[in-house]
């Protein structure tokens, strides 16, 4: 598998200060036409682009363009994230059946409505967006209703409970908003829903083995982090200590070491012997990083320095880990080289271990510096074995790696981050 330091042509001349290289690329995104042109021109993308999602869709780019905005002020930047997230409510409002996901559902847009609003923000209430919102979270409160209704999570309702479709992603824009309403009093008995399925081991499994999946984007990973962030936010529910407590347990145990430290397969199907080491990418959604974050969060939620200690000696563990070794071969977030960056920057901030910033900051500057003023948007999306893709959005695509270097070029933390359950 090729190195991540091939994935994208570097430009001799390109500038390497991230904040420049966030604007190029969203300068790049922002022509709605543009966009569209890029999903038709690409059948692969056309299979995994929603208009009205935020993973893959013009909801995730108008977050990107309102974190923007927050940060260039005055720039145009709100007028390209009202532009965007009405083409994606236009969009949602032609669909048959509009998931409760927060990737591709009525969460994702509630989340990006509520981060546009103002409610967040250094200025303003929050008044921007209120009929919007108040009509997702009405059909949305029905479907969270739902779900704690359902006894149990069965094989043809697997990503129920995920990050990308299910209720530890939909938990985080519960988390996020700060009304007192009926959705917001859903939070409990929807976190209580969560820790019942650690605690009594009723898991995600993964379809292409049919075992349980270690990943964050769709397994239990994500489970404990959603449940970790709510206490953190002092939200929590009787059950999340011990359902942590399990989570974490579960986790340990599928642990197998390489030469270099501790990782994760991607499910729980690899036997554990001694000195194993699964063949998974470094990466946000499978593979030591997500994993070793989950365990971050909920070490710090639990007040455990043991395990703090555990997480942060597997993420030491990724840094060690050579460039090739860690099977990169994109620069987006969801599995290539802006998540793994993204979550050393975090890290950083949340222990001020100075290795880790460093590292962050060398994969910035690396992601910086290969922007490719060739590609469409700056950067490829590569899915699987296939070709580059010229992917606009914001978990696998040029948004994505915006995102992560607007992060790193600003003191604050945009909210984009929240989707994916990093903080």
């Amino acid at each position: 598998m090729p190195d991540a330091s091939t994935a994208a042509p570097v430009s001799v001349r390109a500038s390497t200060d991230p904040l420049d290289v966030a604007v190029r690329i969203a300068r790049r995104l922002a022509p709605v036409d543009d966009v569209v042109d890029a999903v038709r021109s690409g059948s692969l993308l056309r299979e995994r682009w929603h208009d009205h999602g935020t993973a893959s869709g013009f909801a995730g780019l108008a977050l990107l363009f309102g974190c923007l905005d927050r940060c260039r002020e005055g720039e145009g930047w709100d007028r390209s994230a009202h532009e965007h997230l009405s083409v994606a409510v236009e969009a949602a409002q032609r669909v048959q059946y509009l998931p409760p996901g927060i990737s591709s559902g009525m969460a994702g847009l509630g989340f990006v409505a509520l981060c546009l609003s103002g409610e967040n923000q250094r200025y303003g209430r929050g008044q921007r967006y209120g009929r919007l919102r108040r009509t997702i979270d009405g059909r949305l409160a029905e479907y969270v209703a739902a779900w704690i209704d359902r006894p149990e999570t069965g094989v043809d309702s697997r990503r129920a409970l995920d990050v990308i479709t299910g209720a530890a992603g939909v938990s985080a824009y519960l988390v996020h908003r700060p009304e007192a309403d009926a959705l917001a009093s859903l939070r409990g008995p929807l976190l209580t829903w969560l820790a019942a399925h650690l605690i009594e081991g009723r898991l995600p499994l993964r379809p292409r083995s049919d075992a349980a999946d270690c990943g964050l984007a769709h397994g239990l990973p994500g489970l404990v982090s959603a449940l970790a962030l709510a206490r953190l936010r002092g939200i929590t529910v009787a059950e999340s200590g011990a359902a942590l407590r399990a989570g974490t347990a579960w986790l340990l145990d599928r642990q197998v070491t390489d030469r270099w430290g501790a990782n994760w397969p991607m499910d729980d199907s690899v036997p554990q012997a001694a000195g194993s080491a699964p063949p998974t990418h470094a990466a946000w959604c499978y593979g030591a990083p997500g994993v070793a974050h989950s365990l971050l969060l909920a070490g710090r939620a639990l007040a455990d320095p043991a395990l703090v200690s555990t997480a942060l000696n597997a993420i030491e563990a990724i840094r060690r880990r050579p460039d090739r070794e860690r099977r990169l071969v994109a620069p987006t977030f969801c599995h290539g080289e802006a998540g793994l960056a993204h979550l050393f920057h975090r890290t950083a901030a949340e222990t001020g271990i100075g290795g880790f910033a460093a590292e962050a900051r060398r994969l910035h500057q690396r992601l910086a510096g290969s922007f490719d003023p060739a590609a469409r948007f700056g950067y490829r999306a590569v899915q699987g074995r296939g070709a580059p893709t010229d992917s606009p959005g914001l978990l696998d695509g040029a948004a994505g790696v915006a995102a992560v270097l607007l992060s790193a070029a600003v003191n604050d933390a945009p909210d984009w981050d929240r989707l994916f359950l990093v903080r």
